[in-house]
Formats: structure tokens, sequence, C-alpha cells
């Protein structure tokens, strides 16, 4: 009963107080370098995959980004509906043939913040045979060794939600839109 006067009491604060938004330091952007995705031509031995490394300058993250698919499969290792887990699991990729899509779980007050950003890429294609090491294929890479990839948007799930959850019983994500440069 105590535990029901006191929400009842602090609810009418809760309502009227503005909630403090969260000054965890977010990235602006990613580095991408090594961007490579593989097409394997049909065939028993060949692997189609995608390989980069990501690093974000602010969390110190530098990880290896790749998805291999099984041998001989001959398709491509675009998929515009999945995420997929970098060796660091913080960071997962979407591939879409023409754009990237990052999102990094970054540290913060004790919770943890989800940085997204996406890019169209511009992609170099053109066939490859052996001795190229995953077989007969095609090949895109990007033609710079390295690009930015903005973060525009950064999702909070730090207290102000954990305190409307508690009170209201809505558990939800609250979008800060970064400018991009």
């Amino acid at each position: 009963m105590f535990t029901s006067l006191f929400t009842l009491l602090l609810l009418p604060l809760a309502l009227t107080t503005p909630l403090a938004p969260l000054s965890c330091p977010t990235p602006s952007s990613f580095l991408v370098s090594g961007l490579n995705a593989f097409t394997a031509a049909p065939g028993p031995i060949g692997i189609s995959a995608i390989l980069f490394t990501l690093y974000d300058s602010l969390t110190n993250v530098r990880t290896l980004c790749q998805r291999e698919l099984s041998p001989g499969s001959g398709r491509s290792p675009v998929d515009p509906d999945h995420y997929y887990n970098c060796a660091n699991s913080e960071v997962q990729f979407l591939y879409s043939g023409s754009g990237l899509a990052l999102t990094e779980q970054v540290a913060c007050e004790g919770d943890k913040e989800l940085a997204a950003g996406n890019s169209t890429l511009s992609l170099d294609c053109y066939s490859v045979e052996p001795p190229y090491p995953l077989r007969n294929g095609t090949l895109c890479e990007t033609p710079f060794a390295q690009f930015g990839l903005p973060v525009s948007s950064v999702t909070t799930r730090g207290w102000t939600e954990k305190l409307r959850e508690s009170t209201f019983g809505w558990l939800g994500g609250k979008h800060r839109m970064h400018a991009q440069m």
C-alpha cells in the first residue's frame, strides 16, 4: 500500500517534470575501409562474400565485418532484409548491393544507445578469374580505400524510458537526429 501511495504522489511530478536528455558522446560517422563484395559463379567451390573493416574513432571500436555464403551457392551476398553481426557483435551491417547500413551499440550511462547510419555506395564491379582466391565471379569494390558513413540517428534506451516503462507500462526509443556534416 505504501508503494502505491508513493507512486500516486510522484505521478503528477513525473508528468510535469521534463526528462533530461542523456548526455552521452555518440559517433558522428563510421570509417569503412576495404569494402569488397564478391559474387561467385555457380559451381562447387566458389564462395560469395562481403568483407570490410569498420572503425569508430569515438568508441575506438575496430572490427572486421563479413558475410560468407555456402560454397557453390552462386548467390550474391546482397541481402537488403537482414543485419549481420561483425566480429565485434556490438556492430551490425546490412548490405543491399547499392547501399550499406551500419549500427553500433554504444555504452551510455550504464545502458546502451544504438547509433545507426546508411549510405548509398559507389561500386566498381568487374569479372574476375583464377588465380583470384574466391574463383570466377564478379568483384565489386568502392573506388576509395576508405570512406566515412555518417551516423543519422541515435536511439537511446536509458533511464528516461525505464521511468516511462515503470510509470506508464510503455517502452520505446527516443530518436535524436544528428546533422550530417
